[in-house]
Protein backbone atom coordinates (compact mmCIF):
# COMPACT_ATOMS: atom_id res chain seq x y z
CA UNK A 1 0.00 0.00 0.00
CA UNK A 2 3.08 2.53 1.31
CA UNK A 3 4.18 1.39 -2.98
CA UNK A 4 0.67 2.70 -4.11
CA UNK A 5 0.76 5.89 -1.87
CA UNK A 6 4.14 6.46 -2.73
CA UNK A 7 3.02 6.19 -6.56
CA UNK A 8 0.20 8.25 -6.17
CA UNK A 9 0.89 11.62 -4.25
CA UNK A 10 4.69 11.76 -5.94
CA UNK A 11 5.87 11.68 -2.37
CA UNK A 12 8.13 8.55 -0.35
CA UNK A 13 5.39 6.94 1.90
CA UNK A 14 5.92 8.08 5.49
CA UNK A 15 7.67 11.18 5.03
CA UNK A 16 7.30 14.56 5.32
CA UNK A 17 6.76 17.56 3.09
CA UNK A 18 10.05 18.38 2.94
CA UNK A 19 11.33 15.22 0.95
CA UNK A 20 12.31 14.71 -2.58
CA UNK A 21 9.23 13.65 -4.91
CA UNK A 22 9.74 9.62 -6.36
CA UNK A 23 7.93 10.87 -9.34
CA UNK A 24 6.79 14.21 -11.41
CA UNK A 25 4.62 14.90 -13.81
CA UNK A 26 5.12 16.14 -17.14
CA UNK A 27 3.40 19.40 -16.18
CA UNK A 28 5.53 19.86 -12.88
CA UNK A 29 8.80 19.30 -15.06
CA UNK A 30 7.69 22.00 -17.39
CA UNK A 31 6.94 23.99 -14.39
CA UNK A 32 9.78 23.57 -12.12
CA UNK A 33 12.38 23.66 -15.64
CA UNK A 34 10.86 25.75 -18.08
CA UNK A 35 11.29 23.39 -20.94
CA UNK A 36 8.84 22.36 -23.03
CA UNK A 37 6.19 19.65 -23.43
CA UNK A 38 7.96 18.46 -26.45
CA UNK A 39 11.88 18.81 -25.66
CA UNK A 40 10.42 16.91 -22.21
CA UNK A 41 8.92 14.25 -24.45
CA UNK A 42 12.32 13.98 -26.29
CA UNK A 43 13.96 13.27 -23.22
CA UNK A 44 12.02 10.89 -22.55
CA UNK A 45 12.19 8.79 -25.30
CA UNK A 46 15.38 9.16 -26.14
CA UNK A 47 15.90 7.07 -22.59
CA UNK A 48 17.99 10.45 -21.15
CA UNK A 49 14.78 10.93 -19.02
CA UNK A 50 13.51 7.97 -16.70
CA UNK A 51 9.86 7.75 -16.75
CA UNK A 52 6.75 5.14 -16.24
CA UNK A 53 3.17 4.82 -17.10
CA UNK A 54 1.09 4.95 -14.02
CA UNK A 55 -2.68 4.29 -15.36
CA UNK A 56 -3.04 6.39 -17.80
CA UNK A 57 -0.73 9.41 -16.70
CA UNK A 58 3.14 8.96 -17.46
CA UNK A 59 5.24 10.26 -14.29
CA UNK A 60 8.97 10.86 -14.36
CA UNK A 61 11.56 9.93 -12.00
CA UNK A 62 12.31 12.95 -10.01
CA UNK A 63 16.47 11.76 -9.21
CA UNK A 64 16.21 11.29 -12.95
CA UNK A 65 14.63 15.20 -13.70
CA UNK A 66 17.26 16.25 -11.36
CA UNK A 67 20.24 14.77 -13.09
CA UNK A 68 19.36 15.56 -16.71
CA UNK A 69 19.19 18.93 -15.24
CA UNK A 70 22.48 18.60 -14.16
CA UNK A 71 21.67 19.94 -10.68
CA UNK A 72 23.43 17.53 -8.73
CA UNK A 73 21.46 15.71 -5.60
CA UNK A 74 17.47 16.21 -5.80
CA UNK A 75 15.79 18.75 -3.40
CA UNK A 76 12.99 18.97 -2.46
CA UNK A 77 10.14 20.16 -5.22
Amino acid sequence: MDTVQANVTGKKAGTDNASAPLTITIRRAQELSGLSRATINRLMWSGKLRSSTVGSRRLIEYESFVRVLGLGQPEAA
